[in-house]
């Protein structure tokens, strides 16, 4: 999901700005900023789900970390974007037939 704030000019310095706004069951989210150098203005929020196959997301953590973490309380509008999607997949499985039988993977 891209929010496209402000342009950046070309060759407007600029930097991407990349965090971990946590986990669930099924996968990770990112957020990357775009920020203007110039200003520090957020000229674009790009957020994404990444899903891990193969393994968990409380897995792979607590490999990296060698310990059990727990995952931080996901944002507010985050939550909002997870809900959205999920109601999006539902619909989109309706008008194809499948129901509930296959989930987004």
């Amino acid at each position: 999901c891209a929010r496209y704030r402000r342009p950046l000019r070309l060759f407007e310095p600029f930097e991407v700005r990349t965090r971990l706004l946590g986990w669930d069951d099924r996968a990770f989210y990112l957020e990357a900023r775009f920020v203007s150098l110039r200003d520090g203005f957020v000229c674009a929020l790009l957020r994404s789900r990444q899903h891990v196959v193969g393994a968990s997301p409380d897995r792979v953590v607590q490999h990296l970390c060698q310990r059990r973490v727990e995952p931080p309380d996901l944002p507010e509008d985050l939550q909002h974007w997870i809900a959205y999607n999920e109601a999006s997949s539902q619909l989109l499985r309706a008008e194809s037939g499948l129901g509930d039988a296959t989930k987004d993977q």
